[in-house]
């Protein structure tokens, strides 16, 4: 489970590199609740983080 979101879904890909010296590994997120593309996912899907409740939420301002 990445950045603690059940729904993100993560696919690893290894591209060779130039004349297949080195490799390089590139990372895709999908959430698969909403459907959409994650652009980064160490921060993981924004819809679902406004779904959660925040800590002003939780304690009050």
């Amino acid at each position: 489970m990445a950045n603690n979101d059940p729904n993100l879904v993560l696919e690893a890909r290894i591209k060779k590199g130039v004349l297949r010296i080195g490799r390089k590994v590139e990372v895709n997120a999908f959430c698969s609740k909403h459907l959409v593309t994650v652009s980064n996912p160490h921060i993981g899907c924004p819809q679902c983080a406004a779904e959660r409740p925040g800590v002003r939420d939780l304690f009050g301002e």
